[in-house]
């Protein structure tokens, strides 16, 4: 049989390879050589097999494995493998026992031990992630071990060095075997829950120095073995930690210096250079136990959320087995300072002073993607002292804040006076503040907890909300930026409560303003009571008496909270007297766009709706329903109505109006429509229609609307058009009715059905198709001239684009009537008209030499054409052959 076949297929129960992965096991544990007592019985193979190992299935491989007689087991390429696909691998090694005391059953048996390329591997470990590159021990006659490691460990360099004494009692009695599986697991955990942590940090030049009982000193070096990346959460540069402990560690002291710590997160980095550590820690026979630390720091920069610069402080801690206490101490042109925090059991008590000058404070911080100066002012100043009076024993600490020229966050500058308790656990209590801060002037109370870190506000006075705007964020800024205070500050009364770094929405306002004169956009009101409410969900602005010059009127917005990523920016409900003209911008730019071409100056209005966000196309989008009834006259595209009701609904991109009774020209008329927008275009469908109103009123609202710039197909040269002055006053009458539909930028592109009923004494002398009567006339025809005199003219229409055809044109009169088919087109103006004139009624005809026995002369007229321009058209007469 082959020996080297017969050693790789050994099982756990062999001798030779039992007893050398104790030794490795050794070397790899947690627990130290010093700890463990070999109890040799008479048959060694027997015994070591029993006493290393409690895994029953372990499997052991290897390329090379000799033992001399002197003790020396040589071995290459050893693996240990556990099911589940872990253990331990040895690229190379050596081990020399000490064969007189395995016989005489002694300890320390292993007199040196060298090995060169150690790994553990796991689902979770690499060779790459613990490389142990050489591991050197040896027993030192005094009864000490001497170590020599170099590893690497997530791309970190360790090398350690040192003499570890031993101690003899502490190598007796245990018996315990050794699990490697259980070993190697823990290993394996401990890795996955520190890996990124560890690989997070970033070291240069770590030197760490450590002595026991000045018998054992260890001596570490640690640096990183590749670049600093960006995301190393925590870099040391530097480090130099000289530490020592007595018997027991009864003592222990300990000297570290660092050049640089810098530290980051997502939206922080702090670099703190020239840090100093002095810590001692003694326990007498009584076990009590008194330590100190002080701590000292030079300049400390700030850059990300929170930029700036920190002068160098001190800071002092004592603890002894009954108190503790912080010393904070400071002095720069920034900051002088002497707190002390005592702790007493549960109790804790500050004293002291803090003197700010933030003038000399370069501190700034990122807030809604905007930068502000955290502090700037002339003083702020904090005194801490025993509390004498207080509200109950519980509150150990009285404490006063005055504050001169000073703003937080870039409000305002002004001047605070705040006196206060501060309790055992060191919540906060301000009782009694006084502010006068820009154009605030107020008083109230704060709170503050820390576990939770809850807070409330109580303010009340003459306040000014746009002041605090970048204390309370943009959900705040957003309820006032569209208000003017013009004269005297509101008087508000606001308690404002929740968590610091809770969830998000958590924060709830409560408040009341009392306002004077104040506008809101354009619109300004004399008087008002406003409540303000916010909760998790909205922002809310209420108001049941809204005083303004024409009326009252009441309302709420409400703005929803930025976290629930609702695509509303703000919904609003009015009722009450709405001046239209001086508040047509307040419910966003859809309703102003709606309500562009309309003149009026007071309305009852009932409205509500919900405005977007501005969309990609940085359009804002809104939701509307509005029922309208006059007060007094209004006009509409130059038209004044009068008794007017109705409403308009907007759902997206569709927008309904029904108005049932409106009267235009003293006519009664109603309207209704829907209006749909694809984004490029508004389509509307309309159905119009307007009875008897007053001619003469009716061509004055023309005149107003061509004035005003909502009629321009009317030539200038149109003398009736020109002044209201020369439109002649009769008594005729327009009805008109009308169902089209097309793009609203475009009324030349509508198409429909209508109607047009005109009743007029002389329709002949209207300047419409060129003055008809006249036109006759001039045709010669033989007839009396009462015979062209006209007062009825009915039009149905179809309205296709800019061409109006009609097929049966009825102008009549008295004595005749003109019956037509034809076409006018709209953009040019121009006629296209073929009529027959007929008489109705017993006409007393002159002697005409040149017509014999012509009872009518009218029947050899065949047709009467119409052409050209409307107001100059081109008269013919078409004569019969029969």
């Amino acid at each position: 049989m082959n020996p080297r076949t017969t050693y790789k297929s050994l099982k756990s129960s062999d001798f030779i390879t039992r007893f050398l992965l104790f030794l490795i096991c050794l070397q790899f544990s947690v627990i130290t050589i010093s700890q463990f007592s070999i109890n040799l019985p008479k048959f060694i193979a027997d015994h070591l097999t029993e006493l290393l190992f409690s895994d029953p299935d372990l499997n052991i491989d290897y390329d090379f494995l000799k033992i001399s007689p002197k003790g020396e087991v040589s071995f290459s390429n050893l693996k240990i493998i556990i099911p589940g696909n872990y253990g331990l691998e040895f690229t190379r090694g050596k081990i020399n026992f000490n064969l007189s005391k395995l016989f005489n059953k002694k300890q320390n048996l292993v007199d040196y031990l060298t090995i060169d390329g150690a790994y553990i591997f796991s689902k979770n470990i690499s060779k790459q992630d613990i490389n142990i590159e050489r591991i050197y021990s040896k027993m030192i006659k005094t009864g000490g071990l001497y170590i020599d490691l170099s590893s690497e460990v997530l791309k970190k360099s360790i090398y350690a060095k040192g003499l570890i004494k031993l101690d003899p009692t502490g190598m007796k009695g245990i018996d315990e075997k050794i699990n490697l599986s259980s070993f190697i697991k823990s290993v394996d955990n401990l890795f996955q829950k520190s890996t990124n942590h560890f690989s997070s940090i970033y070291l240069q030049n770590l030197w760490i120095k450590y002595s026991h009982d000045s018998s054992s000193k260890v001596f570490f070096a640690i640096d990183s073995i590749e670049e600093k990346r960006k995301d190393n959460k925590l870099s040391l540069k530097d480090l130099n930690i000289d530490a020592s402990s007595e018997i027991k560690f009864s003592k222990f002291k300990a000297l570290a210096s660092l050049s640089s710590l810098s530290s980051q997160s997502e939206t922080q980095k702090l670099l703190m250079n020239n840090l100093r550590l002095n810590y001692s820690l003694d326990k007498n026979h009584r076990h009590n136990l008194f330590s100190h630390m002080l701590i000292q720091c030079g300049n400390s920069e700030l850059n990300g959320r929170v930029t700036g610069l920190f002068k160098p402080f001190d800071l002092s801690l004592k603890v002894d087995s009954n108190k503790s206490s912080i010393l904070f101490i400071s002095s720069n042109e920034s900051l002088e300072s002497c707190i002390n925090l005592k702790f007493d059991n549960s109790n804790k008590a500050l004293n002291g002073f803090v003197d700010l000058s933030p003038n000399n404070i370069s501190l700034s911080f990122l807030k809604n993607e905007k930068r502000f100066e955290i502090l700037s002012g002339d003083s702020l100043r904090f005194k801490f002292s025993q509390n004498l009076a207080p509200t109950d024993l519980n509150y150990k600490t009285s404490f006063s804040v005055r504050a001169k020229n000073f703003s937080a966050l870039e409000v305002p500058k002004g001047n605070y006076d705040f006196i206060g308790e501060i309790k055992n656990d060191l919540s906060i209590e301000i009782r009694n503040a006084y502010g006068v801060m820009g154009r605030s002037e107020v008083e109230g109370s704060y709170s503050q907890s820390w576990n939770p870190n809850a807070f409330e506000f109580r303010l009340y006075g003459h306040c000014f909300p746009p002041d605090i705007n970048n204390w309370l964020g943009q959900w705040w800024g957003e309820i006032w930026k569209n208000f003017t205070f013009p004269d005297e500050i509101p008087y508000g009364n606001f308690r404002i409560y929740g968590i610091w770094g809770g969830e998000i929405g958590n924060s709830k306002t409560y408040g009341s303003v009392e306002a004077g004169k104040i506008y809101y956009k354009e619109f300004k009101v004399n008087n008002s009571n406003i409540a303000v409410l916010v909760d998790e969900n909205e922002t809310k602005v209420i108001s049941n008496n809204i005083n303004h010059d024409k009326g009252n009127l009441s309302g709420s917005l409400a703005f929803p909270r930025k976290h629930l990523n609702t695509p509303t920016f703000l919904t609003f409900n009015l009722d009450g007297q709405y001046p239209l003209n001086e508040a047509r911008t307040i419910f966003g730019e859809a309703f102003e766009k709606a309500v562009q071409d309309i003149n009026a100056t007071n309305l009852l209005c009932s409205a509500s709706g919900e405005i977007f966000n501005i969309n990609n196309e940085n359009i804002t989008d809104s939701n509307f329903k509005v029922n309208i009834q006059s007060i007094s006259p209004l006009t509409v595209k130059g038209f004044e109505i009068k008794e007017l009701h109705g409403s308009v609904e907007k759902k997206y991109s569709i927008t309904n109006g029904n108005f049932p009774k409106f009267q235009i020209a003293d006519g009664q008329g109603q309207l209704n429509f829907k209006m749909e927008s694809n984004g490029s275009e508004d389509k509307v469908a309309l159905n119009f229609s307007l009875k008897d109103a007053s001619k003469s009123l009716l061509i004055q609202d023309i005149i107003r609307a061509k004035k005003s710039g909502f009629i321009d197909k009317f030539s200038t040269n149109d003398n009736e058009l020109d002044n209201v002055d020369n439109v002649p006053s009769t008594k005729g009458t327009l009805s008109l009715s009308i169902q089209a539909e097309g793009p609203l930028n475009n009324p030349l592109q509508f198409e429909g059905t209508g109607i047009i009923h005109l009743k007029e004494p002389k329709i002949g002398q209207i300047n419409l198709f060129g003055k008809i009567s006249e036109g006759l006339s001039n045709l010669k025809i033989p007839l009396p001239s009462d015979a062209f005199s006209f007062n009825e003219l009915i039009i149905p229409f179809v309205l296709n684009n800019e061409t109006m055809i009609f097929d049966n044109l009825n102008l009549t009169g008295p004595l005749s009537k003109v019956q037509a088919e034809g076409s006018f087109n709209l953009s040019s103006g121009t006629i296209d008209l073929i009529a027959k004139l007929s008489l109705i009624g017993n006409i007393p005809l002159p002697i005409i030499r040149n017509l014999i026995q012509l009872a009518d002369p009218l029947s050899k007229i065949a047709e009467i054409k119409m052409t050209g321009d409307y107001q100059n058209p081109k008269w013919e007469l078409l004569i019969s052959n029969n």
